[in-house]
């Protein structure tokens, strides 16, 4: 995550490229391989899933090193953690090995706190697009629920 949101930054800055650009240029070089901002999200932190699929498709063919750097278990909360320049995305933090549990949990609380929104009298919670574009991620509707839950009590209400 560190890697991504500054990597971010100086392809954005030294680069000046944009976005959707930005996220497949092979501009981050580590031991003989490079990577672009996707192959660290959607490769990595993802476990090699493809963009487009609401995360629920592995990609067909990673990369050798792709498989072996990939996560061993997809966490939703990165998305919170991940700064791609978006006006909607959570702020660049900094994250340490040994605090990482609790540093996500604090992002994902702000980020949610920050971006989701109550209409009492139709009964709707409004999300933002982040859990529609990695539905699967948060374990489908029903996880959505669960993580609204956690954060704000009891959500008896229709999730758009």
């Amino acid at each position: 995550m560190n890697i991504y949101n500054a990597y971010y930054q100086i392809i954005a800055i030294e680069e000046k490229l944009k976005p959707p650009k930005i996220f497949s240029s092979k501009a981050i070089y580590f031991s003989d391989a490079s990577f672009s901002l996707d192959d660290v999200e959607h490769g990595i932190l993802r476990k090699y899933r493809w963009k487009y699929s609401f995360g629920y498709l592995p990609q067909f063919f990673p990369k050798k090193i792709i498989k072996q750097l990939a996560v061993e278990q997809i966490d939703c909360r990165i998305h919170f953690a991940l700064n791609s320049g978006a006006k909607s995305c959570p702020p660049i933090a900094f994250y340490k090995y040994d605090k990482i549990d609790e540093q996500l949990d604090v992002a994902t609380r702000s980020f949610l706190k920050s971006e989701t929104g109550f209409d009492d009298q139709n009964k709707t919670v409004y999300v933002t697009k982040i859990m529609q574009w990695f539905k699967s991620a948060f374990g489908g509707t029903e996880g959505i629920r669960n993580l609204l839950h956690i954060t704000f009590g009891h959500i008896s209400t229709t999730i758009i």
